[in-house]
C-alpha cells in the first residue's frame, strides 16, 4: 500500500477524462517541437479523440504531404508519449 503520489495521480489521470485533454496538450507541444514553426502555423487544431489523433490542417498541399508520412508521425508521437496512445491519425 506504499504507492508514490506519482503512481496514484498517473492512475487517476488514465481512468478519468482528464487524460484525453492532458494527452492532447502534450501532443500539441510535441507537434510544435518536431514539426517546426511553418507546419505549426498551418495547423488549426490537433486533438486526441479516444485513440484517434485528429489534425486540422489549413493547407491541402501540406495535408497531402503529411498524409504520406502518417505512420512516421504516429510512430514519433507515440515514442515521445512513451506508449501506444495513438492508433490512427486523421487529417481534416
Amino acid at each position: 500500500m506504499d504507492r508514490h503520489i506519482k503512481e496514484v495521480l498517473g492512475q487517476y489521470v488514465k481512468q478519468s477524462k482528464i487524460s484525453s485533454g492532458y494527452q492532447s496538450e502534450r501532443i500539441e507541444k510535441i507537434w510544435q517541437k518536431k514539426m517546426g514553426e511553418s507546419v505549426s502555423r498551418q495547423t488549426k487544431y490537433i486533438r486526441l479523440n479516444k485513440s484517434e489523433l485528429q489534425i486540422k490542417i489549413n493547407s491541402s498541399v501540406l495535408k497531402f504531404e503529411l498524409f504520406q508520412h502518417v505512420e512516421r508521425i504516429k510512430s514519433f508521437l507515440n515514442e515521445e508519449l512513451k506508449g501506444e496512445i495513438i492508433e490512427s491519425v486523421k487529417f481534416m
